[in-house]
């Protein structure tokens, strides 16, 4: 049997394993969610466009989405149904931009 006798052991013995091998832990969830806040807010060219998003519109739109998560530790207001409304409305307006055939002149 693996239970450890000593409350103390055990807890550590329990949260050791929930960090190694709970996919779905919280830990797990926590640590995989400000991975991808980082990673989306930083500035330079990164594994977001390398790797995740090689298009430069959903690579931005990505960014855009993380910053506004991020946004939520500086103590601003929760996000709210129209800013989620807005960050869609400015990225689908910007891939209909560039969707838009560019007229040359002759």
């Amino acid at each position: 049997m693996l239970e450890a006798t000593d409350p103390s052991v055990y807890t550590e013995y329990k949260e050791e394993l929930n960090r190694l091998w709970g996919v779905h832990s919280h830990s797990k969830l926590a640590d995989c969610h400000m991975l991808m806040i980082i990673i989306g807010i930083r500035r330079s060219r990164t594994i977001v466009e390398d790797l995740l998003f090689p298009d430069p519109l959903e690579a931005e739109f990505f960014r855009a989405a993380m910053r506004l998560v991020n946004s939520q530790g500086d103590g601003e207001k929760p996000i709210t149904y129209e800013k989620l409304l807005d960050l869609f409305h400015t990225h689908v307006q910007k891939a209909e931009q560039a969707s838009l055939p560019t007229l040359t002149s002759a």
